[in-house]
């Protein structure tokens, strides 16, 4: 389990999730789309959810994905989590389902893990 604040590479991602299980893929990540740092490799969303609240993280800030490595372009990211269920932000399914949000996770993804 890694907190990401600086770059790391796929490979780097991938690692983190081989220390929980051995299986590179997906990998579990929570995203802090204010603070811009993402906890990835928990076993699942509510532990990475937990480990961002204890390092000063707002819930309401914290959006799920799954992450493949392996894979390339829009496939790479995966927008779907039991935490994103949030009725009380606009969101009332696994998905992230506002644009604007998933823009951000996205971006803060990608200028994190290259």
């Amino acid at each position: 389990m890694k907190l990401i604040k600086a770059p790391v590479s796929k490979q780097e991602l991938k690692d983190c999730n081989k220390e929980r299980d051995g299986d590179p893929e997906p990998v579990k990540a929570v995203v802090d789309i204010v603070r811009k740092v993402i906890y990835a490799g928990a076993e699942t969303h509510p532990d990475g959810e937990k480990a961002l609240m204890d390092d000063g993280s707002r819930d309401e800030d914290l959006w799920g994905v799954n992450l493949f490595p392996d894979k390339t372009g829009e496939e790479w990211i995966n927008f779907e989590a039991m935490i994103n269920i949030r009725p009380y932000l606009g969101n009332p399914s696994r998905y992230i389902e506002n644009l604007s949000v998933r823009e951000q996770v996205s971006s803060i993804i990608n200028n994190l893990i290259s």
